[in-house]
C-alpha cells in the first residue's frame, strides 16, 4: 500500500481554479494524497470563513482537503506551515504570470529555497475560469458558501 502524499496547496484568489483543480485530481491519480490549503490573507478579514469555504468546495469535489490561513505574506505564511516531516511538496497556485504579484516577486524561488522540497505551479486561466458554474448552475463560490453553511469545513489539526 503506498503512502499518502502530504502536499502544501498554497492558493488564495485562484484556489477554486478549474486548473488547481486538474493539477490536484492528476496528483491523486498518481497515489493517494491529502491537500493542506494554505490561504495566505491578512487577519481579521474572514479569512477563517473564506478558508474554510474554498476547502469545503474542493472537498465537494471529491478531494481529501483540510485548511489552514497563514499570514497575509505569502511567504511567511509557508515559512510558518511548512514541517519537512509533515509535507512531501508544495503546489502553488497563481493568476497568469504577467499580473501575479506572487510570480513578480519570485515567490516560487524563495519557497523552494526556504523547505528545499519540490515546489509546483499551477497558473490559473481567465478570471470566468475562477466563477465557473456547478452543476446545478451556481458558482463554485456561492456554492462553497452553502456547503459551509451546513459545517463541512474542516481547519487543519481541527475537525469541525
Amino acid at each position: 500500500m503506498k503512502r499518502m502524499a502530504q502536499i502544501l496547496v498554497v492558493a488564495n484568489r485562484t484556489a477554486l481554479s478549474s486548473d488547481l483543480e486538474r493539477v490536484m485530481r492528476a496528483r491523486v491519480a498518481r497515489g493517494p494524497a491529502r491537500f493542506t490549503l494554505l490561504v495566505p490573507m491578512a487577519a481579521g478579514s474572514g479569512a477563517d470563513w473564506i478558508a474554510g469555504r474554498m476547502a469545503a468546495s474542493l472537498r465537494d469535489l471529491g478531494l481529501d482537503v483540510e485548511w489552514v490561513v497563514g499570514d497575509a505574506d505569502p511567504l511567511q505564511a509557508v515559512r510558518d506551515t511548512w514541517a519537512t516531516e509533515r509535507f512531501d511538496e508544495v503546489i502553488v497556485s497563481t493568476l497568469p504570470a504577467a499580473s501575479s504579484r506572487w510570480m513578480i516577486a519570485g515567490l516560487l524561488h524563495q519557497i523552494e529555497h526556504h523547505t528545499g522540497g519540490r515546489v509546483s505551479h499551477v497558473e490559473a486561466g481567465a478570471k470566468r475560469d475562477l466563477r465557473r458554474q456547478t452543476r446545478d448552475g451556481r458558482s463554485r463560490r456561492e456554492a462553497a458558501r452553502v456547503t459551509a453553511g451546513r459545517g463541512a469545513a474542516r481547519k487543519a489539526g481541527h475537525s469541525a
